[in-house]
């Protein structure tokens, strides 16, 4: 089925962030729009005339100072501060530089000064490692601020302080801020790639794109009242699918920075959506196989779900009363995910389905503001990217995808050679591979620079490869790449490198894991033509590192 099939839902569009915080602060006012748990899980939560106003308020006081039309970095984990930070900014006028926080000390510098930053506001447990940058002779930072609700923060004032210039004239009618128009495709903000190769490129993202990519998203699915969201806001995809969107709806979202408290705040919030990446959907499809052990029903679970593949592969979908009862114990309301940034396994969506929680896979990329296409609860098919979203039009070019609509990125900041490598005519080129199917659904293969070339020509997409295995039991994460096999660096054979599951390779060695991983990779050979099949295998005894989509760093 095609998204013509089915119509899209009605959604209110906006130009530009200014708009946008007046708009869902006239028409949700006193709607409850953000809720957060403290360290010892106290419940906070702000309205909706709440997040506006102390976002105006923060805009005014950029314009107060003089600093209107500004490159601000924000750096800091998600926070009710950091989204009236971005806010604030975006409704200024000014551009919001998005800063990775995971990233190393050294790279979170290259990316302020890169992106010529003059003022960093910072999370109380980062502003102590950044302050030594507005020393260096050479930076082009002049303040910090700390994202903080708090009256005193040491040195640094935090936003709340900071904000107060700006109440004051919002509340007595003087504001300088609305006498600045903000032209729909002027720069909202620079987020950076999440690039698994090489050093992240800054994008930047317009006003109309970032807003209309996150109303078309929202017009392809529906979503229930309480939205539960752990991703990092510095990401385009959590900022635009998992917020922006949310707030365009008037629904209630809560807000979770921290990953160790993040299934506590789940559990207490019991949202009937969250969005998530693979790594997030795995984690819960786990929990619920350790409660169903843990219960004493392991084999009786094994069995439902061994009956549901098979029901799926006579096309028949639908949750499992005795699973769905079992997850609502554990994981109350929840009832759908939308999940992007990497694929997938088919065999966890289908289980989750039999639980009663729905997985929308999607895909998207940076320089897209970032959604280009999403599945629907009323036309999806696991394993692909879904439908294209209303306004992208997509060709494929040599394989690869390319993308035009208003949510194509403006160019890389200060780089227009490397902009130029990928922009033609306004078309971007994704660097995936893919194709779309009869019916209008997206498929992802691999990425073009990632390809396996072989010695006689053929091509192998590592991710294909990886697919094939990330439903083996003792494999918990796999990389796939052309090992040199001779004197030519041409010649090539596919491997594999692989991280144990650890609880299921517990009581085994080595050789034994090596042992059991063959009989599996020897099974899946003989169904796949020669030059696919897998020849070398390698074991690896920690974690592969990620970047802050939690894909696999290459």
């Amino acid at each position: 089925m095609s998204t013509l099939k089915h119509p899209l839902y009605p959604v209110d569009y906006y130009n530009d962030f200014r708009q946008f915080l007046l708009g869902i602060r006239e028409k949700f006012s006193s709607r409850p729009a953000v809720t957060w748990y403290e360290r010892k899980g106290e419940e906070c939560n702000r309205r909706y005339e709440e997040l506006c106003g102390d976002s105006l308020a923060f805009g005014e006081s950029l314009c107060a100072a003089g600093l209107q039309g500004s490159h601000v970095a924000i750096a800091g984990e998600n926070s009710y501060e950091w989204l009236t930070a971005f806010y604030g900014v975006t409704a200024s006028g000014s551009v919001a530089v998005c800063i990775d926080v995971e990233q190393s000390l050294e790279v979170i510098r290259r990316m302020i000064f890169l992106a010529d930053s003059r003022i960093v506001l910072a999370s109380p447990t980062i502003a102590t490692l950044l302050a030594p940058l507005l020393d260096e002779p050479e930076s082009p930072l002049e303040q910090m601020l700390v994202l903080s609700s708090g009256e005193e923060d040491g040195l640094f004032m935090s936003i709340r302080e900071f904000s107060e210039t700006g109440r004051q004239r919002l509340a007595q009618g003087r504001a300088a801020m609305f006498d600045t128009p903000i032209e729909k495709n002027q720069p909202a903000a620079i987020f950076y790639t999440s690039g698994t190769t090489s050093m992240a490129k800054p994008v930047m993202l317009s006003h109309y794109g970032l807003i209309t990519n996150a109303s078309d998203s929202i017009s392809m699915v529906t979503i229930p009242e309480k939205i539960f969201t752990a991703l990092p806001f510095y990401h385009t995809y959590a900022l635009t699918c998992s917020v922006n969107n949310i707030f365009i709806k008037g629904m209630h979202l809560c807000i979770n920075g921290d990953l160790k408290r993040m299934a506590r705040d789940l559990v207490k919030f019991d949202p009937g959506m969250t969005m998530a990446v693979p790594l997030m959907v795995e984690t819960i499809h786990q929990k619920l196989l350790a409660e169903a052990e843990k219960a004493g029903k392991k084999e009786l679970v094994n069995r439902l779900l061994k009956l549901n593949a098979w029901l799926h592969k006579l096309g028949i979908r639908r949750p499992m009363p005795p699973l769905k009862k079992a997850k609502e114990a554990g994981l109350g309301h929840l009832s759908e995910i939308i999940c992007g940034g990497a694929h997938l396994s088919k065999t966890i969506s289908q289980n989750l389905l039999a639980f009663g929680i729905h997985v929308l896979e999607g895909y998207g990329i940076t320089e897209c503001s970032p959604l280009i296409s999403v599945n629907r609860k009323a036309s999806y098919r696991f394993s692909t990217a879904g439908l294209l979203l209303p306004g992208v039009r997509v060709q494929i070019r040599d394989e690869e995808i390319w993308i035009k609509g208003p949510s194509v990125m403006l160019g890389y900041y200060k780089d227009p050679e490397s902009t130029r490598q990928v922009m033609k005519d306004g078309w971007f080129n994704t660097g995936d591979i893919g194709c779309l199917d009869k019916e209008g659904f997206l498929h992802i293969t691999g990425r073009k620079k990632n390809l396996i070339v072989l010695k006689n020509g053929k091509k192998i997409a590592p991710e294909e490869i990886e697919s094939y295995l990330k439903d083996i039991p003792l494999i918990k994460e796999v990389v796939a790449y052309g090992a040199i096999s001779g004197d030519s660096t041409d010649d090539v054979r596919l491997a594999v490198i692989i991280y144990p599951d650890e609880k299921a390779a517990e009581g085994l060695a080595p050789y034994e894991v090596l042992e059991q991983l063959q009989q599996e990779i020897n099974k899946i050979n003989q169904k796949l033509p020669s030059y696919k099949q897998i020849q070398m295998v390698n074991l690896r005894n920690e974690e592969f590192e990620k970047t802050a989509a939690k894909k696999i760093k290459r």
